[in-house]
């Protein structure tokens, strides 16, 4: 059972004075076209001035260069067909909601099919945008944040991912989707990752550093914490016979893009 929360819960979730900083914080953003307005909502509001730990003027710079990103990199545009070629390995997908109704992201590093460098750093930036903008599309009322698995499983240090696109990946999950993140596991980390991360965590927030968590698959406790044994893959020690085909993604994610632009058609959705 998901707590559903709706606009009149505000009042009792909030303080007099953050509920104060929420309308300034609307105020400031006057100057929005009508589709952000409908974007920014309490909810999204509320969510960037908590990682900016309710400072306007920061909650403000950060909500802005969001809003230009997402202009000009159009993730509420993305289909399916356009990330296909980087997602048909199986190296990052949807897989089902945990204990608490957050949506599940599985990373398998270890099936990365684009190699370094600028021309397919764009790929795979909106593939990452693409299965965030699902797992948020698919959280139940109440529901803001989302888990995200990563099974290390097989990899390789020959496919280590350059700094460059590291710091881009890690900048669209802090800066344009925060406070999104319920929980992220990393499964057999190979020792270099503990120095790669090390090296790359100044580039997350504080917050969400606290957020990461690394196991074993022979000590799957901090995953069972989360994840129902029943629903959780085999991979990570769960129950659950399941494994990535791509035809049948394929398919549930164009249906859910046929519903997505039908609703963007129909007004229900904003592409903003």
């Amino acid at each position: 059972i998901y707590f559903k929360a709706t606009s009149m819960d505000i009042r009792y979730l909030y303080t007099p004075h953050q509920l104060d900083l929420l309308k300034q914080f609307r105020e400031r953003l006057s100057d929005t076209t009508d589709e952000q307005k409908r974007w920014c909502d309490d909810r999204c509001l509320l969510r960037y001035l908590r990682a900016r730990e309710w400072k306007l003027s920061k909650s403000e710079k950060m909500i802005r260069e969001t809003l230009k990103w997402r202009e000009e990199f159009k993730p509420y545009n993305i289909k399916f067909a356009d990330v296909a070629h980087g997602a048909v390995t199986g190296k990052m997908y949807r897989y089902g909601n945990d204990k608490e109704g957050h949506p599940v992201v599985i990373l398998q590093p270890k099936n990365e099919n684009l190699p370094n460098g600028s021309e397919h750093r764009q790929a795979k930036l909106r593939l990452l945008a693409y299965t965030l903008e699902r797992a948020i599309e698919s959280m139940p009322p109440g529901v803001e944040k989302m888990v995200i698995l990563v099974d290390f499983k097989g990899w390789k240090m020959s496919q280590r991912p350059d700094l460059q696109t590291t710091k881009e990946f890690l900048g669209v999950l802090g800066n344009h989707y925060p406070e999104r993140l319920s929980r992220a596991i990393v499964c057999d980390p190979p020792g270099f990752f503990t120095v790669f991360w090390n090296a790359i965590k100044g580039f997350v927030d504080p917050v969400s550093v606290k957020k990461l968590v690394m196991t074993k698959t022979e000590k799957p406790e901090p995953i069972y914490e989360v994840m129902p044994k029943r629903s959780l893959l085999k991979l990570f020690r769960g129950e659950a016979d399941w494994s990535f085909e791509i035809a049948a993604y394929t398919a549930m994610m164009k249906d859910a893009d046929e519903i997505r632009f039908a609703k963007y058609d129909s007004g229900e959705l904003v592409r903003a």
